[in-house]
């Protein structure tokens, strides 16, 4: 086993283990006595002490001194007591390592909101990672629209919400609330891979509103309320057929041709089992950007277990982005 300033540290300055054990691994490990005697912030002799003690209680002798040129090597006792030191030093620094991972665990129970999309995407491995890093700690998920989840968030019903956002967080001003960025991504016209519009790669407003719309309700925040003021600086009112709270939804109510639709690309990611009845257009304007954040409350601090869900929600997202 080599020397190990890490376990000499947790092991020994805790006093775990007798300062005449500490002299003889020390000098089993660094061979040389002034050394040993350095680490361990005492003279020369006083170190010499502690091995003579050592031996004496021992009743045998542990190092055999050589000439000053060799040095010294350990006796067939001394190698036997160095072996089970490292022994018992591991089986310690594990004990040690072991309870301070305990003690840093998280419990109690913390509730998020998230939109459709989100719950698909980050609620399955947030849910793995907790139970894996922190089984004391519960969740619970509300899987709400955007303006509901903000709303519960800013009341405390809810402890943290991942939801669309008009802009990127940084550019997020509500003085009760603080938005971390999650992703930015882009929206696409669908429709039936048998309409007309299949054969086209671009579309203008003025068109997609004289076209069946299927439209995500009036409550969904951000990419409703962004594709309104499309229409509107397009002078043009939409004909909407339909509108549904889940995106998914109308991505199946296009796959049977019912009409045409405005979703996000990771609800099309999600949708993979429909993209062989889908065809995607981008606006000639260009598309619209989202972008969705993790909000929480501002309290001017933020606990370690909410700190712990938006840290792992960001590890979530970096890989799922790779």
């Amino acid at each position: 086993m080599d020397y190990d300033i890490d376990l000499f540290l947790d092991c020994f300055q805790m006093g775990i283990f007798s300062k005449k054990i500490q002299a003889f691994w020390l000098l089993s490990q660094l061979k040389i006595r002034a050394r040993a005697a350095r680490e361990m912030n005492i003279t020369p002799v006083s170190f010499n002490t502690y091995i003579h003690n050592l031996e004496r209680n021992m009743q045998c002798v542990l190092i055999q001194q050589n000439t000053p040129a060799n040095g010294f090597q350990l006796t067939e006792e001394g190698e036997a007591l160095k072996k089970q030191t490292a022994n018992l030093l591991q089986i310690a620094r594990d004990t040690l390592v072991e309870n301070h991972h305990k003690t840093k665990q998280l419990e109690g129970q913390i509730t998020i909101g998230a939109f459709p999309t989100a719950t698909l995407i980050f609620i399955p491995k947030l849910l793995s990672a907790i139970k894996v890093e922190h089984p004391h700690l519960t969740v619970k998920v509300r899987e709400r629209n955007t303006t509901k989840i903000t709303q519960m968030v800013r009341d405390g019903t809810l402890d943290l919400g991942i939801v669309r956002i008009a802009e990127k967080a940084e550019n997020f001003h509500e003085t009760d609330l603080k938005a971390i960025n999650l992703y930015q991504e882009r929206t696409y016209i669908v429709s039936h891979k048998d309409h007309p519009l299949a054969k086209r790669k671009t579309i203008s407003w003025q068109e997609i509103a004289s076209e069946d719309l299927l439209l995500l309700s009036s409550d969904q925040g951000p990419l409703r309320s962004q594709i309104m003021r499309r229409f509107e600086e397009a002078q043009v009112t939409p004909h909407i057929l339909c509108e549904g709270a889940e995106s998914l939804t109308l991505l199946r109510m296009t796959a049977q041709n019912t009409g045409i639709t405005i979703v996000s690309h990771r609800s099309l990611a999600l949708a993979s089992h429909l993209r062989e009845h889908l065809h995607l257009l981008t606006p000639e304007a260009g598309p619209i950007d989202l972008y969705t954040a993790i909000i929480i409350r501002n309290r001017g601090y933020i606990p370690n277990a909410i700190q712990y869900i938006c840290d792992t929600l960001l590890k979530i997202e970096a890989e799922y982005a790779r």
